[in-house]
């Protein structure tokens, strides 16, 4: 492109030194060569911009392709913990329904009922959002809509998920050692005990918050980001 901008522009200065062309001539064939220039300078800058759009747009796919796999990822291991939430729930509701003569039994073979303990990690896939955000080309994505979605799924969303299995997780072990102080009792007295019990329920009220904001915070958003994606790259 720079040798042909420059050739037209030896051009001008060889008409504007010619002696052979009238002045009129001359301002009709230097004009001619500066549309030219322009044309030409305007178009390269089209094409150079419009193959940088088509390159960045095809980064673009590659993310979303990527992200697709990470939030089937995801929405599997959030229907997993919800079936892990419901086993341990049972088991639970198992606990708090023992009678009295139920737990005069254990004790009188000298068994100690134990106490199930479940903890839940850290489980959304952020490799390919935290890669994409760090380059600075989230802003490439053009759907405004898809990328609020994602922004709402990684920035907020997910961290309420993740503090929400923390805080179960930590009201967990806290209801493990009120169970293991109470090692040297029976079982009658531990599972007996207004404490121990209320522990109990207060797990079951976790888990049952739980498993509806995985729906509302996590499944839901996962699944709608995941059409819109498909939508996205089927275009």
């Amino acid at each position: 492109m720079q040798e042909e901008v420059s050739k037209h522009v030896r051009k001008i200065h060889s008409v504007a030194k010619s002696k052979k062309l009238s002045i009129r001539n001359k301002i009709t064939d230097i004009l001619i060569e500066i549309f030219i220039i322009v044309f030409a300078v305007s178009l390269s800058i089209y094409l150079h911009g419009w193959n940088e759009h088509r390159k960045e747009q095809k980064e673009v796919k590659v993310f979303l392709a990527n992200l697709k796999e990470d939030l089937e990822k995801d929405i599997k291991l959030f229907e997993d913990d919800k079936k892990e939430y419901k086993m341990i729930d049972s088991i639970y509701n198992k606990m708090l329904a023992l009678t009295q003569k139920e737990l005069d039994a254990y004790d009188k073979q000298n068994g100690k009922l134990q106490f199930a303990m479940q903890a839940f990690s850290d489980k959304y896939s952020s490799a390919s959002y935290e890669g994409f955000k760090s380059s600075s080309k989230l802003g490439l994505i053009e759907n405004e809509s898809l990328k609020k979605q994602i922004l709402l799924y990684y920035q907020n969303y997910a961290q309420t998920i993740l503090e929400l299995d923390r805080f179960y997780n930590q009201s967990s072990s806290n209801t493990f050692d009120q169970f293991m102080r109470m090692a040297s009792k029976s079982n009658k007295a531990t599972y007996l005990d207004p404490e121990f019990r209320m522990r109990i329920n207060f797990l079951l009220f976790l888990s049952q918050n739980n498993k509806s904001l995985y729906d509302k915070y996590a499944i839901n958003p996962a699944k709608k980001i995941v059409k819109m994606i498909d939508k996205e790259l089927a275009n």
